[in-house]
């Protein structure tokens, strides 16, 4: 079957033959014998249909050189560009070029195919019918010599592109100018926070390679230039694996910084030369020698809600973060792990299904999940038999997170270590404050019955040291036992209250010599409390456990006959502890004011609508007064 331009081409010379021609033109004969296509008088083309030798080259007939390519330029600057060209012809035909079939030719260089290409084609492949081929060259970096090539294919009988072995190549050799150097930049610092030397910190490495690039004055990167290294701040024994390096094709040199044995921030100075003596110089970004270890006031742990609706549901669940940063409030690295454990429910990290999160993304922070289930703190106001338990507040739960790492000092000659006589703190072991009371508590055989993590692996709860936890020491303060062996679980705690799901009880207090004391609905007289035509009294919403109701409640008030004014509206986010005397310790208090609206007659009321958070129970209120 004949190829489409084959076809094409046989067209044409029959039309040819049959007219002679065009303006006095010849016919030429294939090489192999068959009907040929007019050369326009110059016999430089041929239309045979069966080549077999197609051959690349420049010139054609008796000035064809065979494998040889042309350019309009041959001695480039560097960053130049040049057009390289070549025809393709049927050597078996006096070398004239193929105009009746198809070729792909493939566009290749020494410096093109380094990596990153120091070399660009204005395109990789071309498909040509006409016998000719030409392509732009653009050097990016390249330097001396680069060996252009191009290869020839035959193309798919549907017209697509290249296939087969190469039939024939072409090569021509370019000479590019050394570059001019331009700049030099800071690429990475990786990572750009060590560990300081000496502290067994897995999740913070002790060496950072620190690469800078080398461009020319066209933005292409520089290879084989030599670039100087040095520090900006050597403390602590801060030291570089190299003072100086080679760049590579991709125009990068670098050097590994390695840490001290203090707190610093440094940061490289790299230094080159351009083409005519001048120095040039670039400065890394900085990196923290640091210890990346949690530091206990710089530890907290929070929670989503704090008050759910869980004592009477299972499965209810809250988000728990844990953050943390080191002495100098930078986050800890990824990597660093904290524990959690709570004194009802479950809590873990969904993911891993484990009682721990770890810090990612740089962010210095972590979450876990808490779940409701099993029996509620002092549930009925009640303590399970025999566990001698202490929480005596019903649905009060404590959530512990603790991490390794150091107690904390106060730094009073900015050297980053502890020394003798600089105020410091310590801490005992971590515990679970049942009763949030700041004090592990013991049962009748003198032993805790509040959870610990015994850190020591004693058997025994240990309370605080004497002595400075951590490891950043002098020798002098080491010498008087500080910084021991070991670290010490740095820890923050909270509470959430389990609510009664779906349960609501609203309570009024109004002043009785000067004490906030309860008044039950039906006894209240609003016009009877005004003071100088004002009244006021606080709405109190609690749960059936006298606690915050659940996360969601909300309070709307409206008055009839009288202008209302004071809170509505959702139930804090809380505990719900409230700090007023008179008022329960637990629930959530709204203040609210009134006043008589004029010429008004008859009853006067102000209603109260309180919708549980769970959506499932709607109580109501209604305080009236009575106009004389």
């Amino acid at each position: 079957m004949y190829k489409p331009m084959t076809l094409l081409a046989l067209l044409l010379a029959g039309f040819l033959t049959a007219c002679g021609g065009s303006d006095g033109g010849s016919v030429v004969t294939g090489g192999d014998g068959t009907s040929g296509g007019t050369d326009g008088g110059t016999g430089e083309v041929t239309t045979g249909t069966e080549i077999a030798n197609p051959r690349l080259g420049t010139g054609v007939g008796s000035s064809f050189s065979e494998g040889t390519l042309e350019a309009t330029v041959t001695n480039l600057s560097a960053g130049g560009t040049t057009q390289i060209k070549a025809n393709i012809v049927d050597s078996d035909s006096g070398n004239r070029k193929i105009v009746s079939n198809p070729y792909a030719v493939v566009f290749s260089s020494r410096c093109s195919g380094a990596e990153p290409a120091q070399a660009v084609f204005s395109k990789d492949e071309t498909t040509t019918s006409s016998g000719e081929v030409v392509v732009t060259y653009e050097a990016r970096g390249c330097r001396d010599q680069d060996i252009v090539t191009f290869r020839l294919y035959e193309t798919s009988e549907e017209g697509g592109g290249r296939t087969g072995d190469v039939l024939h190549t072409a090569t021509l050799v370019l000479n590019v100018e050394p570059p001019e150097t331009g700049a030099i930049e800071f690429a990475t610092a990786e990572p750009s926070s060590i560990s300081v030397s000496g502290i067994a910190n897995t999740s913070l490495p002790k060496l950072s390679r620190i690469t800078f690039r080398v461009l020319d004055n066209n933005a292409n990167p520089i290879s084989g230039k030599q670039v100087d290294f040095e520090l900006t701040n050597a403390a602590g024994g801060i030291t570089l694996s190299l003072n100086s390096a080679i760049t590579n094709e991709a125009g990068e040199a670098f050097t590994i910084l390695r840490s001290g044995t203090s707190h610093a921030i440094t940061s490289v100075k790299a230094t080159t030369t351009t083409n005519d003596g001048t120095v040039i110089s670039t400065e890394s970004a900085p990196i923290s020698v640091t210890t990346g270890l949690p530091r206990q006031d710089k530890f907290s742990i929070s929670a989503e809600v704090f008050n759910p609706g869980s004592y009477n549901r299972d499965n209810i669940a809250v988000g728990i973060t844990a953050a943390a940063a080191d002495a100098l409030g930078n986050p800890v690295p990824d990597g660093t792990q904290f524990n959690f454990t709570t004194e009802n429910g479950r809590i873990g990290d969904d993911a891993s299904k484990s009682g721990s999160c770890t810090v990612s993304n740089g962010a210095g922070s972590c979450s876990v999940t808490w779940r409701s289930n099993g029996v509620r703190p002092f549930f009925e106001g009640l303590h399970p038999n025999g566990l001698q338990t202490v929480n005596e507040r019903i649905g009060m739960t404590t959530i512990v997170a603790y991490t390794l790492g150091e107690s904390g000092f106060t730094d009073q000659n900015a050297n980053y270590l502890f020394d003798l006589n600089e105020p410091f703190v310590s801490w005992p072991e971590v515990f679970v404050d049942d009763d949030f009371d700041g004090a592990i508590d013991t049962g009748t055989n003198g032993l805790p019955v509040e959870d610990f993590i015994d850190i020591g692996n004693v058997g025994t709860y240990d309370e605080a040291p004497t002595v400075y936890q951590g490891v950043q020491c002098s020798q002098a303060a080491r010498n008087q036992g500080h910084c021991p062996p070991g670290l010490v679980h740095v820890r923050d705690s909270l509470r959430i209250v389990q609510s009664l799901a779906d349960s609501i009880d609203i309570r009024f207090f109004f002043q009785r010599n000067s004490v906030w004391t309860e008044v039950s609905s039906s006894a209240v007289d609003l016009e009877a409390e005004l003071v100088n035509g004002r009244g006021e009294f606080y709405a109190v919403l609690q749960d059936g456990n006298g606690n915050i109701p659940e996360n969601g409640t909300s309070l709307s008030v409206s008055g009839e006959s009288y202008d209302v004014f004071g809170a509505s509206g959702d139930v804090p986010n809380s505990i719900g502890t409230l700090d007023i005397a008179g008022l329960p310790a637990y629930g959530a208090a709204y203040y609210i004011t009134y006043s008589p609206e004029p010429d008004a007659e008859g009853q006067r009321k102000i209603e109260f609508t309180a919708t549980s958070g769970s959506g499932g129970l709607t109580s109501k209120e209604r305080l009236d007064g009575v106009v004389p």
